[in-house]
């Protein structure tokens, strides 16, 4: 066995290209079972890229592995097939301790198109953390949840914390309340430089009208001048860029 963590991922990266289907199956069962989570969070990446299906019923069982990491890395693989897996193995990673498992739970059953899995997913419109909250409006936005849409209004009256605004209003907005992208737009005077990149992502993600694309045109050319740093600048300027193109 090769020894070093280093060795054992590079052993790893090269043998994947030269196993059959079957040998590769086996070669990444076997990398999943490292003592190493940066081994096993490199092979799970790996049955994504190469979109080795058979290797799903493995990325399942690290679900509840011991290392944030790798369960992390399995919640993004599973969120990438969108046959032959069940998203019911993902419902228990919603109640992870891990925030960003949480999220990327959330994020993987949105891709997933599983409908089943909205009255799971409503509950964590009132998670601990700001950013799950966020991450738990927009996945009911993009499973059309259009029956949760007074829960997460709801949720928007409650909200204190910016960053968690940003996926309730964005989530309103593509829900139906075309009057939530004013209050969106508000944000990106918000204090927190995360928040305003995060509201000029998701102008680039939402579809507007002409009149929404020149409000938002507007608000955006404002913050531009009014930005501190590279990150909101940067953020900022693409939106502009992608609502000039779509004009």
């Amino acid at each position: 066995m090769t020894k070093t963590v280093a060795e054992r991922e590079a052993f790893l990266e090269s043998a994947v290209v030269e196993r059959s289907a079957d040998g590769l199956v086996n070669l990444l069962a076997v990398a999943m079972r490292d003592p190493s989570p940066s081994v096993r969070s490199s092979a799970i990446r790996m049955v994504a890229e190469h979109e080795v299906e058979a290797a799903v019923p493995y990325v399942e069982e690290l679900l509840s592995d011991r290392s944030e990491r790798v369960r992390i890395a399995a919640v993004e693989c599973l969120g990438a097939f969108q046959g032959g897996f069940s998203p019911v193995k993902l419902y228990r990673s919603l109640k992870d301790s891990s925030f960003l498992v949480r999220i990327g739970a959330l994020e993987s059953l949105a891709l997933l198109k599983d409908l089943k899995a909205l009255p799971r997913i409503a509950p964590l419109l009132s998670d601990e953390n700001p950013l799950v909250r966020a991450y738990a409006a927009r996945s009911i936005a993009a499973l059309q949840g259009g029956s949760y849409t007074q829960v997460v209004h709801e949720a928007l009256e409650k909200e204190r914390e910016d960053s968690a605004k940003v996926g309730l209003l964005e989530a309103l907005f593509l829900l139906g309340r075309g009057e939530a992208l004013s209050s969106l737009l508000g944000l990106l005077s918000s204090d927190d430089y995360r928040v305003r990149c995060s509201v000029a992502n998701s102008l680039e993600n939402v579809p507007l009208n002409g009149t929404q694309i020149e409000t938002a045109m507007a608000a955006l050319s404002r913050a531009e001048s009014e930005a501190l740093g590279v990150a909101d600048k940067s953020s900022i300027a693409s939106a502009m860029e992608k609502l000039k193109r779509v004009r």
